[in-house]
């Protein structure tokens, strides 16, 4: 399963603690935590000094079941972490911590040809890329940034400048 829970390492030490111990307890495999989220929900919590999450899981704004079961999973564990619920959270395999986004482009509108999802890229490696209305090819793009591809745009009309993946970097 693809997700990430989302925590801003820009506020007081304590607050940072407190929101990377509820991203842990959510349970998904890897943690974006950036002091680059200003502007975000979790940046404006950070800095009045609240604890603040966002968790993300499934793909292309669809619900699924196991996709709602894991964040299901994650409310439970983060509520009972903070005491609202009663007993321990379930025990979850340590994350991997991922501290900057890498973002990959458009440089031309056109038609866009993903060739990979959720699992983990090395700089330079090609995806099939951007064509043109009548199926000639505008761009190859290659990965940015060694990572693990958080989002893959999923819309077949790109605009130039548009954002075609993201991928989470250490």
């Amino acid at each position: 399963m693809t997700g990430e829970p989302f925590y801003s390492g820009g506020g007081p030490a304590e607050v940072v603690s407190r929101a990377a111990a509820m991203a842990e307890a959510f349970g998904i495999a890897h943690i974006m935590v950036s002091d680059a989220l200003t502007g975000s929900t979790i940046g404006a919590a950070a800095a009045r000094g609240a604890p603040a999450i966002l968790a993300e899981a499934g793909g292309m704004g669809q619900l699924d079941e196991e996709s709602v079961a894991l964040h299901l999973r994650g409310l439970r564990n983060v509520l009972r972490l903070l005491g609202v619920l009663p007993g321990s959270p379930d025990p979850v395999p340590p994350p991997v911590r991922l501290t900057r986004f890498a973002w990959l482009r458009a440089e031309h509108a056109g038609c866009w040809y993903p060739a990979v999802r959720g699992r983990p890229r090395g700089s330079g490696a090609a995806d099939r890329g951007l064509k043109d209305y009548w199926g000639e090819v505008l761009a190859e793009h290659r990965a940015p940034a060694d990572g693990v591809v958080l989002f893959v745009a999923t819309s077949l009309a790109i605009n130039s400048t548009d954002p075609l993946a993201g991928i989470g970097a250490m």
